[in-house]
């Protein structure tokens, strides 16, 4: 990679996939850190970058490079001086996947969806760092909004199902949040259910992957407990959840009179779970039905008969 008299990139894109040909992935990525440090990224250089370390991985046939090269580019994201530009690495990132995801074929698609979990998980933890201070972690939520959380229907579908699988996990693994900071950063999943746009399948995987996850998440908890008597130890430490905040976060989100009738009653079915997770109840146990004419009998029983009543008859 070069640089050119203003210090922008030069062909990015073909530069980074010619050096892989050589099968060592270090070498583009020395190359680049050295172009981070001296260049000043505009959005159309950063596009060129990401769509060349894109191809970089995509003619990287080799597993454990592969593993390799995914965790170099995800680092590059603490190369960038400023937050701006990190931010924008992973808007751009995540732009250039989402432009070549139908081009991807099946054998090349789980070192991409390895590459979006390790670069969320730099992020997550640089975040952490910081003490997911608000005023740092909005812009990051903004290039979300504009890619992986975005109503668009042309950033594809499939994208934004691997992310919504993925950011619970790794929103726990960085740890550090409370539970303020927890609602906060799923309220754009939340307000993103309210779209008449989305498609079904966008809707479904969002209350899957998100709020049934950490619904049944305590569910688990409430059950291990009972189990144990409550004298079991402790659940070990973990990203922790305001379930009185995000119930009224998605009951907000039902009454919105944009919000489709089929959907909000989803909303409010997710909204009562949530209440009764609040409640530190099991939000999934399921009552056995009780069938009516032993509820009759059982009625009938807690009358103190009378002498001379007629016995009850089952």
């Amino acid at each position: 990679m070069k640089l050119d008299e203003k210090g922008g990139l030069q062909d990015s894109s073909q530069t980074f996939a010619y050096k892989t040909r050589r099968n060592s992935p270090a070498n583009p990525i020395i190359v680049l850190h050295t172009d981070l440090i001296l260049s000043a990224f505009t959005e159309a250089d950063m596009l060129r970058l990401c769509k060349g370390l894109h191809y970089v991985l995509w003619m990287q046939d080799k597993m454990l490079l592969q593993e390799e090269l995914a965790d170099r580019i995800s680092q590059l994201l603490l190369v960038f001086s400023n937050e701006e530009e990190k931010v924008l690495f992973i808007q751009s990132t995540f732009k250039s996947l989402a432009k070549e995801w139908n081009h991807i074929d099946r054998w090349r698609m789980d070192k991409f969806l390895m590459m979006m979990r390790r670069v969320l998980r730099v992020l997550f933890k640089h975040l952490s760092s910081l003490k997911w201070k608000k005023s740092i972690r909005d812009p990051y939520w903004s290039a979300f909004c504009r890619t992986t959380m975005s109503p668009d229907r042309s950033f594809p579908d499939g994208l934004k199902f691997h992310f919504a699988s993925l950011i619970l996990d790794e929103l726990d693994n960085a740890g550090g949040m409370n539970k303020k900071q927890v609602t906060a950063c799923l309220k754009p999943f939340a307000d993103l259910l309210a779209v008449r746009s989305i498609s079904d399948y966008m809707f479904d995987s969002i209350i899957e992957e998100i709020f049934a996850t950490i619904l049944h998440q305590k569910s688990e908890e409430v059950v291990s407990r009972m189990e144990s008597d409550g004298a079991g130890e402790e659940s070990p430490p973990g990203i922790q959840f305001d379930y009185v905040a995000i119930g009224q976060m998605l009951f907000d989100v039902g009454k919105k009179p944009e919000t489709i009738s089929k959907r909000r009653k989803k909303l409010y079915e997710l909204v009562k779970k949530f209440d009764i997770a609040a409640k530190d109840g099991d939000p999934y146990r399921f009552e056995v039905p009780v069938p009516e004419i032993i509820l009759l009998v059982l009625l009938k029983l807690k009358t103190t008969p009378k002498y001379g009543d007629p016995p009850v008859v089952l």
